[in-house]
């Protein structure tokens, strides 16, 4: 039996179903229970491409329908019981988006490409879930954070990959503003710039720790920098809140000088 006959046999049992639910419903087989129509042709798409995953041998972009058309299920059966909060369903069709392009990162021996997607709508899908029983400023930081979180996993599929770890640890740091502002209450800008800087510091550190011989030995200056940078924010509050462009200034000058020198000295 060739795949093409199987999917045409797939796709007329398909129909057959999807009448048959139909007009029963019509008839009002189902008596007082209501299941709206977009619903049962949602699930009933949802078998079909599952159906059309498994005769193709695991053919894995056949689960980006399948998880869509189940998350539009979840979705409307949600609006029309009313189990949950809205928010619940439509984070619930976002995590079942996400859901293929994490299958084929774990399938494909780690393919680091279909894991930036797949992570952010999964944590995306999270953040909207929990908006709806969490603080608010919860919202971005959880989206920040498994953004984050997806770069980690970029690095730690492939370790050549190490530049991911720089988006990865600002979006973790960035990701704890809001709620340390509006939730714990840190509003001290010396101790709010001190915790960025030593978030930022941290990053490159672990830059640094890939390869300190040779390929990211670079990372120990913007490490150095950025926690001197949160030494001076904590100690020095809000005068070093004020006033730390100066230090970038400093630093541009003295590399200015630095290489006018030695470029004059070259040339001797």
């Amino acid at each position: 039996m060739t795949e093409k006959y199987k999917e045409n046999i797939l796709w007329g049992v398909f129909l057959l179903i999807i009448g048959f639910i139909l007009l029963l419903e019509r008839l009002g087989a189902f008596g007082t229970v209501q299941f709206p129509i977009a619903s049962i042709i949602f699930l009933a798409f949802t078998l079909v491409f599952l159906g059309l995953y498994l005769f193709r041998e695991h053919y894995w972009p056949m689960l980006v329908p399948t998880f869509v058309f189940l998350g539009l299920t979840i979705l409307t059966l949600n609006g029309s019981r009313g189990w949950f909060p809205g928010e619940v369903g439509v984070g619930a069709l976002l995590i079942c988006i996400s859901i293929p392009f994490l299958i084929a990162f774990f399938q494909k021996t780690w393919n680091w490409g279909v894991l930036i997607p797949g992570g952010i709508l999964f944590f995306v899908g999270v953040a909207v879930v929990l908006s709806a029983y969490l603080h608010s400023s919860f919202v971005p930081a959880i989206i920040l954070w498994g953004i984050g979180i997806s770069f980690f996993f970029v690095f730690l599929a492939k370790n050549s990959n190490w530049w991911a770890i720089i988006p990865g640890g600002i979006l973790s740091t960035v990701g704890f503003l809001p709620p340390l502002t509006a939730f714990w209450g840190v509003t001290s800008a010396g101790w709010v710039g001190g915790l960025v800087c030593a978030g930022f510091a941290a990053t490159f550190g672990l830059v640094y720790l890939v390869d300190p011989k040779w390929q990211t030995r670079w990372a120990l200056y913007p490490f150095g920098f950025l926690l001197f940078l949160a030494l001076c924010f904590v100690f020095f509050g809000e005068l070093a809140a004020k006033w730390w462009p100066l230090l970038l200034i400093a630093l541009g000058v003295y590399l200015l000088v630095i290489n006018l020198l030695r470029r004059s000295r070259s040339r001797i």
